[in-house]
């Protein structure tokens, strides 16, 4: 059955089984993708500091510290990339050290996003330098449930975290595998060079790509990802869309992105989204008329969060 990462050939194919993982789990098993998904991001970035000149591997060598460091944002800023390495980090960490309930578009938009990590790794640094890869666009009708049999079941947080643990023998092969790859200080000073070479090269025909291409893509991509982090429902009642009156408009209606309500159902705070090609200050005077809006229903004045799932101001 043709997949969307069947582009990882070579080089590249260790990163191909748990793609297809993600992608296989993405529609029935969001949670299990999720899973899958964080497994290809660890490998990718280990692989990259492993092989890109540019990186130093840091005093911890924790994914989330890896990820954060100063030389590595450098490197995927240009793709706009990190917004993707976030999601699927957080993602990850929401489906191994949580009980949140992840949605059939959470798996699709985690395996959308581990084809744009891998996409943008092969072509960067694909071999020879000048190496032109062709990267079918993701393609949604690849991502199909299973016909004429059980669908199944997605697993919880326990049972991924002792999947987990079963992968560790696979896990250590496949860094033994890359250790033997650079035996010697003089293969690895080869190896890095040649890869400087490859960068320069490829990096020259990758420009900046926008994941989020509209305000309600932004939302599924980031904003409920990183509500739910922190204790919030998105889907909950009076959250999304939230209906106003006396806004400055013909009909005199606005509706907010997202209401965050406190327990003493007054409005804590106001998120108003746009895309990611936007800076997110160009909702500031939206968010603050939502806010006069829910004062005066309800007395209490909310914080205003403008974001475009890359930046966030306050």
């Amino acid at each position: 059955m043709a997949s969307n990462f069947d582009f990882l050939t070579g080089e590249f194919l260790p990163f191909r089984e748990d793609a297809a993982e993600a992608e296989r789990h993405a529609l029935t098993a969001p949670r299990t993708c999720a899973f899958y998904a964080r497994r290809v991001l660890e490998k990718t970035v280990k692989w990259l500091y492993a092989c890109d000149p540019g990186l130093r591997m840091p005093y911890q060598d924790n994914l989330a510290a890896l990820i954060h460091e100063l030389e590595f944002q450098k490197l995927v800023a240009p793709s706009r990339l990190f917004s993707q390495i976030k999601l699927i980090h957080k993602g990850g960490n929401q489906a191994v050290h949580s009980d949140i309930r992840l949605r059939q578009i959470d798996g699709i938009q985690l395996t959308r996003a581990v084809h744009h990590l891998l996409s943008w790794t092969v072509r960067m640094y694909a071999r020879p330098a000048g190496t032109v890869v062709a990267v079918p666009p993701f393609n949604d009708a690849l991502l199909q449930e299973p016909l004429n049999q059980a669908k199944e079941a997605d697993k919880t947080a326990a049972e991924l975290k002792r999947l987990q643990e079963g992968f560790r023998v696979k896990d250590d092969e496949f860094a033994a595998a890359q250790e033997r790859l650079a035996a010697s200080q003089g293969e690895i000073d080869r190896l890095r060079a040649e890869i400087r070479q490859i960068k320069e090269a490829n990096e020259q025909r990758l420009g900046a790509v926008s994941f989020a291409e509209s305000e309600a893509q932004t939302r599924d991509l980031f904003i409920d990802v990183l509500l739910r982090e922190a204790g919030w429902d998105p889907d909950g009642e009076h959250v999304r869309e939230y209906e106003v009156q006396e806004m400055p408009t013909a009909k005199g209606v606005g509706f907010v992105d997202y209401v965050l309500w406190g327990d003493n159902g007054l409005p804590l705070a106001v998120v108003e989204a746009k895309r990611t090609k936007k800076d997110p200050r160009e909702g500031k005077r939206q968010g603050e008329l939502y806010a006069d809006c829910l004062e005066k229903i309800t007395g209490q004045r909310p914080v205003i969060y403008y974001t475009n799932g890359y930046e966030s101001w306050l």
